[in-house]
């Protein structure tokens, strides 16, 4: 798993809580309607590999939610200094073809 696909998980986690507490009030639950949009973050953080040096991360990302348990996302990360490979815009270096999957619990 990528760190950044870490940080966005823990960033979810965060979030779906605050957003299932604002929903409980009304008993309409929630579900993958219920996050729906674009929602930007930052990454900034250390992989500890075993025997190794730190490796500083940091960077932007976009992640959209579809509302129907999909996602898409962009991100520009760095690596101690220097940017991570794979396919990205050529004109902005954000990694692109990014996608994956959701599920708001009801509670």
């Amino acid at each position: 798993m990528k760190a950044h696909t870490s940080a966005l998980l823990l960033v979810l986690a965060c979030s779906i809580g605050g957003v299932a507490g604002a929903q409980a009030a009304d008993n309409d639950g929630c579900r993958n309607a219920t996050l729906l949009g674009d929602y930007a973050f930052r990454v900034d953080g250390q992989l500890l590999p075993p025997g190794a040096p730190p490796i500083a991360r940091q960077g932007v990302a976009m992640t959209h939610f579809d509302g129907e348990g999909g996602l898409t996302q962009v991100d520009f990360v760095m690596s101690n200094g220097a940017p991570l490979g794979g396919p990205a815009d050529p004109s902005t270096g954000f990694h692109i073809d990014e996608q994956g999957s959701y599920q708001v619990n009801p509670d």
